[in-house]
């Protein structure tokens, strides 16, 4: 069933965009070879496989035991961005894994632009509940709650001005922190306001993000 959601999801995207004109066009022919319907071997074998499918779902992600916070604990290294969906369904009219990859693609790109970088932005959570992020060059911090029960980690920022609440995956490489779309928007403006950008990079982040249901991006972290 998976498999035939992926299939009927990436042809009906592929159709839709380019039905838009030239934008669609392009999107499509990184799907599609020469726009002449053959499929690439890439997109072929997610379609037969359905790889991936469950680290793009939320349950899929949650199927692992919850992090407790005395794992949390410690000093954590971004190293990118997952697009992640409330459901299979919504996975699929999104277009399945090859859309996912081509959204963390972009996603990484924008928030590189906010100092949100690779193996360079570090979060650390200490033992009394304050929390410290590095990141674009700066540092900045907080208090932080974890719910382990229900994966919840609430973040208070900028003397309380900011209040995030994203949920928690243990993941194999470390944990990702899976903020809903627009909750990372804000996110990206705060970080915005604190290093002095402008609001062409929130515009461009949030045409990214935001056209998608039940869509929540995570951010990766591998322990230091």
């Amino acid at each position: 069933m998976k498999k035939i959601l992926i299939a009927v999801a990436v042809i009906t995207v592929s159709l839709t965009l380019h039905s838009c004109g030239t934008a669609g066009s392009a999107l499509t022919d990184s799907l599609f070879q020469g726009g002449n319907g053959k499929q690439n071997q890439t997109t072929q074998t997610l379609v037969n496989s359905g790889a991936g499918i469950l680290d793009n779902v939320l349950s899929g992600l949650f199927r692992s035991s919850p992090l407790t916070q005395r794992e949390l604990i410690g000093t954590w290294s971004y190293t990118g961005s997952d697009a992640v969906f409330e459901s299979e369904n919504l996975l699929a009219q999104a277009g399945g894994t090859v859309i996912a990859s081509q959204i963390e693609s972009k996603v990484d790109t924008q928030l590189a632009k906010y100092g949100i970088k690779k193996d360079v932005t570090r979060f650390t959570f200490n033992r009394d509940n304050t929390f410290t992020v590095s990141m674009g060059g700066r540092k900045f911090g907080g208090t932080y709650k974890f719910d382990e029960k229900n994966r919840t980690l609430t973040l208070s920022t900028m003397m309380g001005l900011m209040t995030l609440s994203p949920k928690v995956a243990r993941t194999a490489g470390g944990i990702s922190v899976l903020f809903e779309a627009d909750k990372l928007l804000t996110l990206a403006g705060g970080i915005s306001s604190l290093l002095g950008q402008s609001s062409t990079q929130m515009s461009m982040l949030s045409s990214i993000i935001s056209n998608y249901s039940g869509l929540h991006i995570g951010l990766q972290m591998k322990r230091v």
